[in-house]
């Protein structure tokens, strides 16, 4: 018999366990900037952390009990949470792929000695080479700065990043902006459409699905600040359940999450193949809320540039010995 590990209750399901590779933190609503597509509409006046310390960390030691291999904390703004470090430690000391997905107009004291010695990778958004542009994304004067000044750390540090570009307004010139980039030295830029759910969700959709990028029927989950469960960031209607009340196992063996991805497999299956963005492993970079990830193109977690060597497969996480780690 196994333990409900969030009441200290037994479980007693006999149901098949669904599968978990990914799993994204969702530490805080809080954030210092108030971006105007904002997918869970954020800003400094959202909700902070409502599961706590405690849980956040037990919820870490039961994905990896159950086979999770990646871990991406986000928000809001995760370097706002206090306890992100040691948050950050914990998974490392469980051998997860690290990712934190961070604004980047900030850093805390012992940041990047914490993602050097951990192995942490970063990813952060960047909306044009034109300050005012970007600034106007952000709704925060000066944010395009001070993103830029950390990328720039974390090139020269060596650090793996990633930059993601939400092609709002021909004005940011995406494109443009993303050769600047890769010519900074960022080997991961990806430029994603804007999704139609936080603040960009205000329009009523007949199908919200369609926003979705056809990777969450499968071994992933995003936990909430308020320890609601969801198959993806993007996918806030569609609740499994809450970290407060259930334990990861029992959410992962409930028929709630069964149907749920059955009904998006069915989704995506339906789909039109020639609307879906082509990617190819070469240029695959980990999902994310500014990730457009196809599980028909090799698209999975934590594939770097190192393709070619790679023999992972769009439902498991990169092996760091087979040099798919952004860290090789």
């Amino acid at each position: 018999m196994t333990t409900n590990l969030a009441l200290g209750l037994p479980n007693t399901s006999s149901e098949r366990i669904e599968g978990l590779d990914l799993i994204w933190l969702e530490l805080t609503g809080k954030c210092n900037l108030e971006c105007i597509h904002c997918y869970s509409d954020s800003g400094p006046h959202s909700p902070g952390d409502n599961v706590g310390t405690a849980r956040w960390s037990s919820i870490i030691s039961e994905a990896a009990d159950l086979g999770a291999s990646a871990i991406e904390f986000i928000g809001g703004e995760p370097l706002l949470h206090p306890d992100i470090f040691s948050l950050v430690r914990h998974a490392a000391s469980l051998n997860f792929n690290i990712e934190i997905y961070s604004n980047l107009t900030f850093t805390r004291e012992g940041f990047w000695d914490l993602v050097a010695s951990e192995h942490v990778s970063l990813a952060t958004s960047f909306y044009s080479c034109d300050k005012a542009v970007h600034d106007s994304v952000t709704n925060h004067s000066g944010s395009h700065d001070k993103t830029l000044h950390n990328i720039r750390q974390a090139i020269d540090k060596n650090i793996p990043v990633r930059v993601g570009i939400v092609d709002l307004s021909e004005e940011q010139d995406a494109e443009g902006t993303a050769d600047f980039l890769t010519e900074l030295g960022v080997s991961r830029v990806h430029i994603d459409r804007n999704r139609r759910v936080g603040r960009s969700g205000l329009e009523i959709q007949t199908n919200p699905i369609e926003d979705l990028c056809g990777q969450c029927a499968t071994d992933r989950l995003a936990v909430s600040p308020d320890g609601w469960v969801f198959p993806c960031v993007f996918a806030r209607w569609m609740t499994l359940g809450n970290v407060m009340t259930s334990s990861l196992q029992e959410l992962l063996s409930s028929a709630r999450l069964s149907d749920t991805r059955g009904t998006l497999r069915r989704s995506f299956a339906d789909r039109d193949e020639s609307s879906s963005p082509v990617i190819s492993p070469s240029n695959c970079n980990p999902c994310s809320p500014d990730q457009v990830c196809n599980p028909q193109q090799g698209c999975n977690p934590f594939h770097s540039q190192h393709a070619a060597m790679c023999p992972c497969t769009p439902d498991s996480a990169c092996n760091p010995q087979h040099n798919c780690n952004p860290w090789h």
